[in-house]
């Protein structure tokens, strides 16, 4: 009976035959019991439907809804429109779970009153075997098992959320009018939907146990000429919108706001071939300079580097695509003499260098080094980041680039002979440049 539904598992389908066996599997291996899986077709081609059918006429909790390609946003509002449990959960259908994660977040929302729980969670990629790589949603480990009010605390926001990590409460989802924007295909519609309900619980919790697995592309496939650039920015003029006619209380968000889509266009960027990218950086620059002439540009939410960046993008877009290419080109030549190499830093400048790697490159890359892991990742893009001193072992074959501003250099570059690294490529087309 629905009065006895504890949550709703909404999946969005499309396509998605070769690994959907394995998403609902995990979902029915659950301990909590107490749930429905809506599955919503979206109009595909392949088997996926056939296999849904299959899995309903064995569990009455399986509900299908079979409709025409709409797209992901219609695709999951629609899922969470005829969601009956106290909390909806969204599960993508190439993904999968572990089996404790709906009791595990759901005790935990029920003892804490929570409006959203969240958790860490993993990449996995089947490359031969399964890979799996750790990702948290803080640095700060103090952020973890303790109850978060964003309007309190800014920093709840700069986590690393994705929103299938955790469960989002049904009354306040519709209290608040939350949904995905419905613009064709799949591409940066969960982005708003994440901003929009983050801004404006009141009681977020996050748990430090990865719950969730993530399938991630393996690194060396190939990703070039992507252009989702427009859709990029339509979805975050649509979250802007949204947030300005909200209470003015809000207001306060704006800054996070422009760092989420600033970040989000530079991996829109990084996705992209050579071929479209300078008419992405134009994009960029016509769509950040449209915020300044409306007055509203906040760059207050960006590190220094991050802003500095942006205001080159905006002042010189055709400057930054010729600083772009260089770079490319000065890190391709720097390690074509070497079988591997690693990436010394990973801040801005350590993503500019990999978002800039060719494919043939990236083969090479061994992941990314820093001083300290305390405050650190555990990967970017599906690459390692570790200790310099991992990398030990490689001081005599690998080269390693100094991916960091001119005011730390000095610093690095004594740290890596003192461990007696020698193959050390500063590039010159870093300074100030994208």
């Amino acid at each position: 009976m629905t009065e006895n539904i504890k949550v709703t598992v909404v999946v969005p389908v499309y396509n998605a035959s070769t690994y959907l066996r394995e998403c609902i599997d995990s979902v029915l291996a659950q301990s909590l019991q107490e749930f429905e899986m809506i599955c919503i077709d979206d109009g595909s081609t392949d088997d996926s439907l056939h296999i849904l059918e299959e899995y309903a006429v064995s569990d009455s909790r399986i509900k299908i809804i079979a409709k025409g390609n709409s797209g992901y946003g219609s695709t999951v509002n629609l899922g969470i429109s005829r969601a009956a449990g106290e909390y909806i959960s969204i599960i993508e259908p190439d993904d999968y779970i572990e089996s404790d994660m709906f009791q595990t977040l759901y005790d935990t929302a029920q003892h804490y009153d929570l409006d959203i729980v969240s958790s860490d969670y993993r990449w996995f990629y089947d490359d031969g075997k399964r890979i799996f790589e750790k990702h948290t949603v803080y640095d700060d480990h103090h952020l973890y098992d303790t109850v978060l009010n964003p309007c309190e605390d800014v920093r709840v926001l700069q986590g690393r959320f994705i929103n299938p990590a955790g469960l989002f409460r049904k009354r306040f989802i519709q209290e608040y009018k939350i949904i995905h924007n419905e613009t064709p295909g799949a591409a940066f519609q969960d982005r708003g939907f994440c901003f929009l309900s983050m801004i404006q619980a009141e009681r977020i919790m996050v748990l430090s146990r990865e719950f969730y697995n993530y399938r991630h592309d393996n690194p060396t496939s190939s990703i070039s000429g992507r252009d989702d650039m427009d859709k990029v920015i339509t979805e975050y003029r649509m979250i802007l919108e949204r947030l300005l006619k909200m209470d003015h209380k809000y207001r306060e968000f704006l800054p996070e706001h422009f760092r989420r889509e600033y970040e989000s266009c530079r991996y829109a960027l990084s996705r992209s071939g050579d071929a479209v990218q300078k008419a992405a950086l134009h994009k960029i620059s016509e769509e950040f300079r449209d915020y300044e002439d409306r007055s509203i540009l906040d760059f207050s939410g960006m590190q220094m580097e991050l802003r500095d960046e942006l205001q080159l993008v905006m002042r010189a877009p055709e400057e930054a695509y010729r600083s772009l290419a260089a770079l490319k080109n000065e890190v391709h030549e720097g390690v074509s003499g070497f079988s591997c190499f690693v990436i010394y830093g990973a801040g801005v400048v350590g993503r500019r260098i990999l978002n800039g790697l060719s494919e043939e490159d990236k083969k090479k890359c061994l992941g990314f080094a820093v001083s300290d892991t305390a405050n650190q990742l555990s990967a970017i893009e599906g690459y390692p980041v570790k200790s310099i001193v991992d990398y030990a072992d490689k001081r005599n074959e690998a080269a390693v680039i100094l991916a960091v501003t001119q005011r730390h250099r000095d610093e690095m570059k004594e740290n890596l002979s003192a461990l007696g690294f020698q193959n050390i490529i500063i590039p010159k087309s870093m300074g100030a440049s994208l």
